[in-house]
């Protein structure tokens, strides 16, 4: 996976090529004249692709406020900017579309976030770290 590429959200193998009079994002018919989307489905492209990214956090937050509360320690969106996380690290599990829905959202401030990511990449160094052992030992043992 090149640099950044686990930023880019997967999608389904029919996504370019659907079957005619059937949703491009979960491949189930579409009723109605000319459509290729269910409401809900396009909504949740949306925010897993960034399109319109203000309506999508509006979306996401509770209540459809930009005035979130940060998720690890509380703090009022309203005096400080808020970021939205993966829960899930994209880095650690990209290729399932799970990570892009907004159960996998979350929002935090600045500091809190930095922190998190900063905790996510210890916890993927040392899975890394701990695969690659396995992986020589396995090659040792006759």
């Amino acid at each position: 996976m090149s640099r950044g590429e686990h930023r880019k959200p997967p999608m389904p193998p029919w996504f370019d090529s659907p079957r005619h009079g059937c949703c491009k994002w979960c491949n189930l018919p579409v009723y109605g004249r000319a459509q290729c989307w269910h409401k809900e489905c396009k909504r949740l492209f949306e925010i897993a692709t960034w399109i319109n990214p203000g309506w999508n956090l509006a979306r996401i937050g509770e209540g459809g406020s930009f005035n979130q509360n940060c998720a690890s320690c509380g703090t009022r969106g309203w005096y400080t900017s808020m970021e939205l996380d993966h829960i899930t690290p994209l880095i650690a599990d990209h290729s399932h579309i799970r990570c892009w829905m907004p159960a996998n959202l979350q929002f935090l401030c600045r500091p809190c976030h930095l922190i998190k990511t900063q905790q996510d990449m210890k916890e993927i160094r040392r899975a890394r770290k701990r695969t690659a052992q396995k992986g020589l030992a396995l090659e040792a043992t006759p």
